[in-house]
């Protein structure tokens, strides 16, 4: 039950950050932004791309490598 769990954010969070990244201006707007600077841009893509992205493999690690303890903290801290 607890990898599947992982498995499923992992999923999600990859959508997410695909979604985040191809497009952002629609994104930016579903989150309540509603203009950004090119350095405020640059700093959604990552944050909302990048760190996405690698929560997802944080979650995807920790379920492939049976280790759903750890990967259960970290879901709790996010």
């Amino acid at each position: 039950m607890a990898k599947a769990y992982l498995w499923i954010n992992a999923v999600l969070y990859v959508v997410l950050a695909i979604w985040c990244t191809l497009s952002p201006a629609k994104t930016t707007h579903a989150v309540g932004y509603t203009q950004l600077s090119p350095a405020g841009q640059s700093e959604y893509l990552v944050i909302y791309g990048g760190l996405q992205l690698g929560m997802a493999f944080l979650f995807g690690y920790f379920a492939w490598i049976d280790q759903p303890r750890t990967g259960l903290l970290v879901a709790l801290a996010f």
